[in-house]
């Protein structure tokens, strides 16, 4: 696993969490929380969680119930999500603060994606970059209106997916969502070049070999069917997405 930031480091998470176990993240907010930026909080709080759910192998012990580990993706956000909103001066008619939050668990070869926001999750493959999220946001007069974000309810609603990475994949999340044709050519030139190349936006690339990565135990790795069969589901769904582009 080869891992580049570029931007603002409070606002890019990236964590070993255990043996081939990861977790990224992005944050873009607005407001304070306790004088400090939401998004540097919410990352702060995020890894925290993971951290406590990760003692003992218990992400592990669950990775092959995709399900339970969606779930911990869940619950560890809405914990964010009733931290920020206990923190701030939002309440029901006015938010003071909140941020988007685009988080990836990876275990082996599997991602766990959540998001939330205008961050956003691209993948790459075989040159093609295909988006992973949609934006919750809408233009107003000429600014950026959150439909949802982390910590302006006491309620978090969270799009999740999960997908299979293959040899040459590159899982990029972005502070912020490519809305142009310009948008895209420099995050194509990031991904060649690195993303200091163009730009400093908040951005993490993650590189994926798999003949490099660690294995897992005998105990803990799935059925080679079950492994072929999940790629190959990832790689459909992936040039699905790409034609409806």
């Amino acid at each position: 696993m080869e891992v580049a930031v570029s931007g603002d480091r409070g606002c890019v998470l990236s964590a070993r969490l255990a043996p081939a176990t990861y977790l990224f993240a992005v944050a873009h907010g607005f407001g304070t929380i306790d004088g400090e930026p939401p998004a540097r909080v919410a990352l702060g709080r995020l890894r925290g969680e993971f951290e406590r759910r990760s003692r003992n192998d218990r992400l592990r012990r669950v990775q092959l119930r995709p399900k339970a580990v969606t779930g911990a993706l869940i619950g560890a956000l809405a914990r964010v999500n009733g931290d920020l909103y206990s923190r701030s001066a939002s309440h029901d008619d006015y938010v003071t603060s909140g941020c988007s939050v685009t988080a990836a668990l990876v275990i082996d070869a599997r991602v766990y994606l959540a998001h939330v926001g205008s961050t956003a999750a691209y993948l790459s493959r075989d040159g093609y970059v295909v988006g992973l999220t949609k934006d919750d946001a809408f233009d107003a007069d000429g600014l950026s209106v959150l439909t949802r974000a982390v910590g302006i309810e006491p309620h978090l609603e969270v799009a999740v997916c999960s997908f299979a990475l293959t040899g040459g994949d590159a899982l990029v999340l972005s502070g912020r969502r490519t809305r142009t044709s310009d948008d895209r050519r420099r995050l194509s030139e990031q991904l060649v070049w690195g993303p200091g190349h163009a730009g400093k936006d908040d951005l993490l690339i993650v590189r994926y070999d798999a003949e490099v990565e660690p294995a897992s135990s005998a105990a803990c790795a799935p059925p080679l069917w079950r492994t072929v069969l999940t790629t190959l589901a990832a790689t459909a769904a992936f040039y699905a997405a790409l034609c409806l582009q």
